[in-house]
């Protein structure tokens, strides 16, 4: 008896293992992006993955391709097990105590904005105790210093994507520019007293991963400022746009470093770009080590940049 040729496989299945291929090897390859600059920008979009998975996974369960649903499904519970553990919070804070807190507000004005006031006036509402403000020139920086006139301006303007301040409503007992990357790229700390202790706030911003030299500057600057903070003898903060996701190699590296830790414990929390709302990546972080627990962490509206607010509470806990 003559044998049977095979049946033929149908565009759509194969168009459907052809998408699953990808998405497989763009999954995978995402985890080495300490070996390749490239590889890392496909770590930044792990919530997208998910949810091309989780479509997939439907699709292909619809049409009773079984064994490729369960392809998709084993690429859903990847993403998941990345994913998940930003929202070990988002069900309930820590029992919140009569400890000192700390209000903090971390916002990429983008240069040039022509919303500032409006901006300044929306911090101002929130009623922060530290504020760092990114992207932003002396024209700027006076609007914020006029809608918070209760802080203390620490600052370095720039004409151009990196200058920096910090308004503060507690007043520092010291006050240090860092220049952890290039000259055009500083860095601001802050020794603030708080309840009977002191801790250190640095407001960082490296720069975008946008090619090889600045992708190696940013993760040069991470480095340095998981450095810092080993160096620090008591509870630190860390706020900016640190142009870098929860994936992303260095971030993964500073944070497994141990002294310093995520607050993004309340849910993915995207920031940029603004227009792209939920389907954004979360690049704005506020990073603590533990005695700093955080209690509370908001995204506020964007006021015409394409960065939104992030503010985080944080309870000073006994070490």
């Amino acid at each position: 008896m003559a044998a049977t040729d095979p049946a033929p496989v149908s565009p759509v299945r194969r168009l459907a293992i052809l998408g699953l291929g990808a998405l497989t090897v763009v999954s995978l390859l995402a985890f080495f992006g300490g070996w390749w600059w490239l590889l890392d920008l496909l770590a930044h979009f792990r919530v997208l993955a998910l949810l091309c998975a989780m479509l997939a996974a439907a699709a292909l369960a619809v049409r009773r391709w079984w064994k490729l649903a369960a392809w998709a499904l084993a690429l859903v519970l990847l993403h998941l097990a990345l994913v998940l553990p930003l929202y070990s919070l988002a069900m309930g804070s820590p029992v919140a105590t009569d400890a000192p807190r700390l209000r903090v507000i971390a916002f990429n004005l983008h240069h040039g904005n022509p919303r500032v006031a409006e901006a300044a006036a929306h911090v101002a509402s929130l009623e922060p105790d530290v504020v760092a403000v990114l992207e932003v020139s002396r024209e700027e920086i006076a609007a914020f210093a006029a809608a918070l006139p209760e802080h203390r301006v620490v600052d370095w303007p720039r004409n151009d994507a990196f200058g920096i301040v910090v308004l503060t409503r507690i007043v520092p007992t010291a006050t240090t520019v860092h220049t952890f990357g290039p000259d055009w790229a500083p860095s601001i700390e802050l020794e603030l007293p708080l309840g009977d202790r002191s801790i250190a706030l640095l407001a960082t911003h490296p720069p975008p991963p946008v090619g090889r030299e600045l992708a190696g500057t940013r993760d040069a600057m991470l480095a340095a400022v998981g450095e810092w903070a080993a160096r620090e003898p008591g509870p630190v903060v860390v706020v900016g746009d640190l142009n870098a996701t929860p994936w992303s190699a260095p971030l993964r590296a500073l944070l497994d470093d141990g002294r310093l830790r995520s607050t993004q414990r309340f849910g993915i929390q995207p920031t940029w770009p603004d227009f792209l709302g939920p389907l954004g990546l979360p690049i704005d972080h506020a990073l603590s080590s533990e005695e700093l627990v955080p209690i509370d962490r908001r995204i506020e509206p964007a006021f015409g940049s394409d960065h939104r607010m992030l503010r985080v509470d944080l309870e000073l806990r006994a070490p």
